[in-house]
């Protein structure tokens, strides 16, 4: 793609393209998902990770969405499969064991997505904290 930017230099909307090529990541399971990392970073957040493997020593714990690994900030996009009753047991557990390897995780669902301020303010305030917990130690 981006050799077509190259050729077309000067082209009417090609710095969109160009802009747009920066913004793309394969790594998006869901389009809410690509939605929310999209916005964060539109607002100005640094570029998310997606499919971020964490572990515990040797052993694999989670696979999050996206996040910041620097920071050990995880954001997840929790849909429609995420309410089944099995899964909620599987969901907390799983988020205890990334916590436990010293992670924070954001877990955002339909009703947090649809508040779009409290869901950015919410993703600000723990990237501060994990910024604070960073220079501190």
């Amino acid at each position: 793609m981006q050799a077509i930017v190259d050729r077309n230099a000067g082209a009417r909307w090609i710095s969109r393209v160009h802009d747009s090529l920066l913004l793309m990541d394969g790594g998006a399971q869901s389009p809410r998902e690509s939605k929310v990392r999209l916005r964060v970073v539109t607002l100005g957040f640094p570029r998310l990770k997606t499919q971020i493997e964490v572990f515990d020593g040797a052993r694999f714990v989670a696979r999050l969405d996206m996040g910041w690994r620097e920071l050990r900030l995880g954001i997840e996009y929790d849909g429609e499969y995420h309410l089944r009753p099995e899964q909620v047991a599987s969901d907390l557990a799983r988020a205890d064991d990334v916590v436990g390897c010293g992670w924070a995780l954001l877990r955002i669902d339909k009703a947090a997505y649809g508040n779009e301020q409290r869901m950015i303010e919410t993703i600000a305030r723990a990237r501060s904290s994990r910024l604070a917990l960073l220079r501190t130690s």
